[in-house]
């Protein structure tokens, strides 16, 4: 059972360190420039209210589906800790004695 909640443990870790790394590496401005690449870039163009709706809806949808989701390794991590701290406690043995 100690094994098993180590093995949680770590998988859940790694698997932390492997979104975030994915995060600093890609992160949200790739998708948010992507997205505001499609204004023309005369200053003086003027957008309709339903043109900027949809190019912030654009932006929040290719945000959100650029960021991982956490939920999914922590419930890992947090199974493993669980698992660690319930399983059977072994008595003490007297080196003394």
């Amino acid at each position: 059972m100690r094994r098993l909640s180590l093995v949680l443990l770590l998988v859940g870790f790694g698997w932390l360190l492997a979104y975030q790394a994915g995060v600093l590496l890609r992160g949200s401005r790739p998708a948010l420039r992507d997205t505001f690449v499609k204004l023309d870039q005369q200053p003086n163009k003027l957008y309709s209210r339903q043109e900027i709706a949809l190019l912030l809806r654009e932006a929040g949808i290719a945000q959100y589906e650029a960021t991982p989701v956490f939920a999914w390794p922590g419930t890992l991590m947090f199974i493993g800790g669980l698992l660690g701290a319930t399983r059977p406690r072994r008595p003490p043995s007297n080196r003394l004695a």
